[in-house]
């Protein structure tokens, strides 16, 4: 049962999606309406100032108890920035069943 007391609990990916909307210069109203955590927030802009200073994502997100393989997402989407490329919360991943559905109706490779 779940009572009044309870912290909301949030998906580990919600920081993901913090960090993009930092990093893509999204004002603080609309990281909050996201990430309604302001210790996300405040892990993000550590990260990143971390990240800039050149040191390793992976002690970086231990010290910030933010898991590796999302400090490591959090580090190529840090790379992606700073190379001025679009930076994804998520890969570019083509939908399969749409391509299999066009592929069926006689589409070709264009």
């Amino acid at each position: 049962m779940v009572t009044p007391k309870k912290a909301k609990a949030r998906h580990p990916r919600t920081i993901l999606k913090c960090y993009q909307l930092f990093l893509s210069g999204a004002s603080e109203d609309d990281i909050e309406k996201v990430c309604s955590s302001i210790t996300e927030i405040k892990k993000c802009k550590l990260f990143h100032q971390h990240m800039s200073e050149n040191k390793t994502f992976y002690k970086v997100g231990r010290s910030l108890n933010i898991p590796e393989h999302l400090s490591k997402k959090m580090y190529e989407m840090f790379c992606d920035w700073r190379d001025g490329q679009a930076i994804t919360y998520r890969g570019n991943y083509p939908n399969v069943i749409s391509a299999y559905a066009l592929l069926l109706e006689g589409a070709d490779e264009e």
